[in-house]
């Protein structure tokens, strides 16, 4: 997926300081994230690329990092929102099972690199 990786690693960030986190010291693990973000190399059609955004599908970390930052878009929009609802395990879903032209604009005025739909 495409999370641009400054937002990405400041969400790491967040939640590694705002959680009982027991492990390697916080500034290691971001800079690993980092690590991976910025040296993913691939092979296609017998050439190599250097990937410059977003993470690879294939790595360890990919499905937890994301889960990371859309839980902390998901916390962004719910504290911006003028009318708050009153139970929400999932912002997102709650956000786009009544979606709205306004609310897709809303949603893509947050981040550049992501662009939601409505089908």
């Amino acid at each position: 997926p495409i999370l641009p990786h400054r937002e990405g690693i400041r969400a790491v960030k967040e939640a590694m300081n705002t959680t009982q986190y027991h492990g390697p010291p916080v500034f290691i693990i971001l800079r690993l994230i980092h690590f991976i973000l910025k040296k993913n190399c691939f092979e296609f059609n017998k050439l190599f690329y250097l990937q410059k955004q977003g993470t690879a599908m294939g790595t360890r970390m990919a499905p937890n990092y994301a889960n990371i930052f859309m839980g902390a878009l998901d916390d962004n929009l719910l504290r911006s929102c003028a009318s708050k609802p009153k139970f929400t395990p999932d912002l997102l879903t709650t956000f786009f099972s009544f979606g709205t032209k306004e609310k897709k604009n809303y949603m893509n005025s947050f981040n550049t690199l992501m662009i939601f739909i409505l089908r």
